[in-house]
């Protein structure tokens, strides 16, 4: 993550008069012009996340860049044991103010610990922060290493639609985006980057089309859960948008 990027999450507070969920949601960068997002479509999409990676009730979950905690908060509900990390030390403490039962720490992906395994190890609107394909690479190794049962690499920049996605970014700003975003830039990536990395690291790749309802960026993000070669999560009638 780039030193402003570092920054601006740095500084992100607020939204004191709302709701758990609702707060976690907006601190956590889902309040950008465009964004829609209600708390009943953020928790269906949660949970269908949290289905197609197979947590159940009793899982252990991880959380990479898990900011104020608005993935973990329904995982909270659902009865799983949480732990996460987080860059921002402000973000940090409103997570644990959220969620008080959870294991929240302040540190960098590209340092995840991996001593301590948890079953299913994930992030969500994370790798388009990161600085290049190698370094992505090296915080994936790490989820591998630290996950039993599967990763989960949720809302990423798809490479192919990048073009389509700086447009429609232009045009929904209410500033302009060349201003705004100047020297801050996202991290666009392959479906086949991470079937390949996968295949490296001994896991298969099951891809699935963003479909976060009211979230501006859904129709250039994709979802990637990985598991062990040796066994599948998809069940016989899911459908799922392919390989690569």
């Amino acid at each position: 993550m780039t030193d402003r990027w570092r920054e601006i999450w740095g500084l992100r507070s607020g939204y004191e008069n709302l709701a758990a969920l609702e707060r976690a949601i907006q601190l956590d960068g889902f309040d950008n012009v465009g964004d829609a997002i209600s708390v009943d479509d953020w928790r269906r999409y949660v949970l269908s996340m949290a289905e197609r990676m197979k947590i159940q009730s009793g899982a252990s979950v991880f959380e990479v860049g898990c900011g104020a905690g608005a993935f973990l908060i329904p995982l909270d509900e659902l009865g799983t044991s949480i732990g996460g990390i987080d860059y921002s030390p402000s973000l940090i403490e409103v997570g644990r103010s959220l969620l008080p039962s959870a294991r929240l720490e302040t540190s960098d992906a590209i340092d995840l610990d991996v001593d301590e395994a948890y079953d299913h190890v994930f992030c969500h609107s994370v790798f388009q922060y990161l600085e290049t394909h190698d370094v992505a690479l090296r915080v994936l190794s790490r989820m591998t290493r630290k996950a039993r049962k599967s990763v989960g690499i949720l809302d990423v920049s798809d490479a192919s639609l990048q073009e389509q996605s700086v447009s429609a970014r232009r045009a929904s700003g209410s500033t302009d985006y060349d201003t705004r975003y100047a020297g801050l830039s996202h991290l666009y990536i392959d479906r086949l980057w991470f079937t390949d990395a996968a295949a490296e690291f001994g896991y298969t790749a099951e891809f699935y089309d963003s479909d976060l309802q009211g979230h501006r960026n859904s129709p250039y993000r994709y979802s990637v859960v990985l598991v062990p070669a040796s066994e599948s999560l998809q069940p016989p009638n899911w459908h799922r948008t392919g390989k690569g």
